[in-house]
C-alpha cells in the first residue's frame, strides 16, 4: 500500500513539473536569441529598444530574418542601421516582420493574403504554392517556431520598406 502511494505522488510530481516546465517556455525574445541563426535580429531588436515588446504577453508572430539574410543586404547597410543616431529607421524595418497574433503558416495554405505589420503598413503573405510560403519577396525558410507569446517564422531576406 506504501509503495502505491509513493507512485501516485510520484506521478502527480511529474505532472506537475511537466505543467510547470510549460508554463516557462520561452518568450519571442528568448527563443529567437536561442536559436542560433536570428544573431543579427536580435542584436537590431536590442539596439531599436523592442526587447520588451517582444518578451511581453502580447501574442505576435514575427518573420525573423536570418543572419544570412541580413548578410545579403548591400554592404554597410546593417551596420548604418545599428548606429544609435539610426534606432527610430531600424524600429521601422523590424516593425515591418511583425504582425498581430500567433500565425501558424498553415493559415495561410492555398491563400495570398495583405496583413497589417506593427509599421503601420500591409506585407503580403504567399501560399498558393503551399511550399515554400512567401513574405513580400523573401521565402519562409523555417517555419512554425513556437513561442509562448507567439510564432516565429525564418525568412532568407529581409523585408525593408519601400522607403528605406
Amino acid at each position: 500500500m506504501m509503495w502505491k502511494s509513493i507512485a501516485s505522488a510520484a506521478v502527480v510530481g511529474l505532472m506537475l513539473a511537466g505543467t510547470a516546465q510549460a508554463s516557462q517556455s520561452p518568450n519571442l525574445y528568448e527563443r529567437a536569441e536561442s536559436e542560433g541563426s536570428f544573431e543579427t535580429f536580435v542584436a537590431a531588436v536590442n539596439a531599436a529598444g523592442l526587447s520588451d515588446a517582444l518578451k511581453g504577453s502580447e501574442e505576435w508572430t514575427i518573420f525573423a530574418p536570418t543572419d544570412e539574410a541580413f548578410a545579403a543586404l548591400p554592404d554597410g547597410t546593417v551596420e548604418r542601421l545599428l548606429k544609435p543616431e539610426n534606432k527610430d529607421e531600424l524600429a521601422v524595418v523590424l516593425k515591418n516582420h511583425i504582425i498581430p497574433g500567433k500565425n501558424f503558416v498553415s493559415a495561410w495554405f492555398n491563400e495570398k493574403v495583405a496583413i497589417e505589420t506593427k509599421a503601420g503598413n500591409d506585407i503580403e503573405v504567399d501560399g498558393m504554392t503551399g511550399n515554400p510560403f512567401l513574405v513580400g519577396d523573401a521565402q519562409i525558410v523555417r517555419k512554425n517556431i513556437p513561442a509562448s507569446n507567439g510564432m516565429i517564422h525564418a525568412l532568407d531576406g529581409v523585408l525593408m520598406p519601400a522607403d528605406s
